[in-house]
């Protein structure tokens, strides 16, 4: 019998999984969801903050779709959450109001075989921005470097002024993460400017694979954050990634 390997599990031609050794996850780097799904147990259940998959390069707008390979991604997400501790329509999904993070969970879920489609509520993609500040005639609007840097803990006076207290909005986020899962698995499609601050603060910048302003290195579709929410309560978090990198350079930088 043939099989295909997903992160440190084999999947069959007829689309089981033959367990191997468990992987070791890593809390300050990232780990592939096939390495982290099988060990959510049966009185656990994990929370996924994903990015996007792949938009066009020259769009951005509210009704920018996904790419044909950003439809793939996402697809390939829902072979890997097949199989586990959450079984059919045991999930749901968040996505902003973008078209872009609605199909991205609308593609994991028809991959995975789940009927059910996601809810049109999340996290606002500029929760981490002080509006008032951006707002001011002498601003010039936020960037990738800024973004990073803030991230860090590195940006100028001038810079940490356009955006609120990270700790604080950190925790903000995770409490919302928290307090909307309400099945064994429970995925939230969002955006760089929300999940990079929110992974590098979360890690207290031990990953130290997004920063943007030296290496170019930039947040990767689909990528984002894994929460195992044990038995007893307990939150364990861990960077993950959808695809083969957590990071890239975009084509541009």
């Amino acid at each position: 019998m043939a099989y295909l390997k997903v992160g440190n599990h084999y999947l069959s031609i007829g689309g089981h999984y033959i367990k191997s050794k468990p992987a070791h996850l890593e809390p300050y780097a990232f780990n592939d969801v096939a390495d982290i799904y099988p060990q959510v147990g049966a009185n656990d259940k994990l929370i996924l903050l994903l990015r996007h998959a792949q938009r066009p390069d020259d769009r951005w707008d509210k009704e920018t779709p996904l790419t044909p390979e950003g439809v793939e991604q996402a697809r390939s997400v829902g072979v890997k959450l097949r199989h586990g501790v959450a079984q059919m329509n045991e999930i749901e999904a968040h996505s902003t109001d973008l078209v872009r993070t609605q199909q991205t969970a609308f593609y994991i879920f028809e991959s995975r075989f789940d009927t059910k489609y996601p809810t049109v509520e999340s996290i606002p993609t500029d929760i981490y921005i002080d509006a008032d500040a951006y707002r001011q005639p002498e601003s010039e609007g936020v960037s990738y470097d800024e973004i990073s840097q803030y991230a860090y803990h590195v940006a100028s006076e001038e810079t940490m002024a356009k955006y609120k207290d990270i700790a604080t909005v950190t925790e903000e986020i995770t409490n919302t993460l928290l307090n909307n899962s309400n099945n064994k698995l429970t995925i939230f499609t969002s955006h760089d400017s929300v999940i990079l601050p929110y992974i590098v603060e979360k890690t207290h910048q031990h990953l130290t694979d997004l920063k943007f302003w030296q290496d170019r290195q930039w947040l990767n579709y689909l990528a984002g954050m894994a929460i195992i929410v044990r038995g007893n309560g307990n939150a364990e978090f861990y960077p993950v990634r959808g695809l083969a990198k957590g990071t890239f350079r975009p084509s541009w930088a």
